[in-house]
């Protein structure tokens, strides 16, 4: 086979295969990847006081972590403080357990709810602790403190 006939036998088959996709039939496990965990104007309960209560506008920056059968979502959740209408953002988390495919509730860290003179926790990255069941995340921050 001359190299110019194999060249075109090659981009015909990358060709069809591009066009075709892969032939596989979608099945329900498979779309049990497309669900949306994070929801515009969802509300959130704070990590230390689930009275405190913040619903975000919206999502950025997801991180997703696998521990122990557990998956643990981190995203950076932005939000209007209801009090000077400033733009906050903040962490939210939820978590999923492998075999069970229901996300929680959720939970978030809003520092605008304490006296912190924290605006922004940016870019969270979820870190599995070992082989406990802790995760952490690593966050940059800044805001308005002069200290």
């Amino acid at each position: 086979m001359s190299r110019r006939v194999f060249t075109s036998a090659l981009l015909l088959l990358l060709f069809v295969m591009m066009c075709c996709g892969s032939g596989a039939a979608p099945t329900e496990a498979s779309n049990s990847g497309k669900k949306i965990i994070f929801q515009v104007n969802e509300s959130f309960s704070d990590s230390w006081n689930e009275s405190l209560v913040q619903a975000f506008h919206s999502f950025r920056a997801p991180s997703l972590a696998y521990v122990s059968g557990v998956v643990v979502a981190t995203v950076e959740a932005h939000y209007t403080n209801s009090t000077d209408q400033k733009s906050c953002v903040s962490i939210a988390a939820k978590s999923m357990i492998n075999s069970g495919g229901e996300w929680t509730n959720g939970t978030a860290i809003v520092f605008d709810h304490y006296d912190v003179k924290i605006d922004r926790l940016l870019n969270p990255t979820t870190i599995a602790n070992g082989n406990s069941y802790d995760t952490d995340a690593l966050v940059g921050g800044y805001g308005t403190s002069t200290t």
